[in-house]
Formats: C-alpha cells, sequence, structure tokens
C-alpha cells in the first residue's frame, strides 16, 4: 500500500484530471495515528497541512468538499486520531 502524504502538489494534468505528487517536505500521515487531535494539528502544520475531522467518536462531520492537496481528512475517536480517511479531498 502506498503511503498517504501531505502535502501534495499539482505537477499538471492527464486526459484533464489533475495529477499530484508529494512535495519536498511532505510526510506520511501515518504518523497522526494515536496523536490526540492538538498535536495531530501541529505536526500537520509545520508541513504546511491542515487536518479535517470527517468523524469524531463515531458521528460524520461535515466537510470541505473542493480539493485541496494541503489537507488531512481523518477520523477522531477519544480524542486522538484512529484512521486517515486521505488527504486533498478527492485525490
Amino acid at each position: 500500500m502506498t503511503a498517504l502524504q501531505c502535502p501534495m502538489v499539482e505537477t499538471g494534468q492527464n486526459s484533464g484530471v489533475s495529477q499530484y505528487r508529494p512535495a519536498k517536505n511532505a510526510f506520511d500521515t501515518a504518523e497522526l495515528l494515536g496523536m490526540q487531535l492538538a498535536e495531530a494539528r501541529e505536526k500537520a502544520g509545520r508541513h504546511g497541512c491542515e487536518i479535517v475531522v470527517a468523524r469524531e467518536d463515531d458521528k460524520s462531520q461535515p466537510v470541505p468538499i473542493e480539493v485541496d492537496p494541503t489537507r488531512i481528512y481523518v477520523y477522531i475517536a477519544q480524542g486522538a486520531v484512529s484512521h486517515i480517511e486521505g488527504v486533498g479531498g478527492g485525490l
């Protein structure tokens, strides 16, 4: 399985679809698993990324729908990151 990295940068288009690759300062978002939300936000922020909580304690949350290669969508359980849903919102 490929690591989900953030941030991503656009490299061009293929058949009208934007293509992305990890930026030079990208990190493996799996490093956020188990961290408290505030700590995870701080770590992501050091790489220019933003955390969006998609689910908290088994309840879905409203999330932005536009593609943003600096967003990390996560699930939170009891205040800690329990799952990385994705990066970029549709990348």
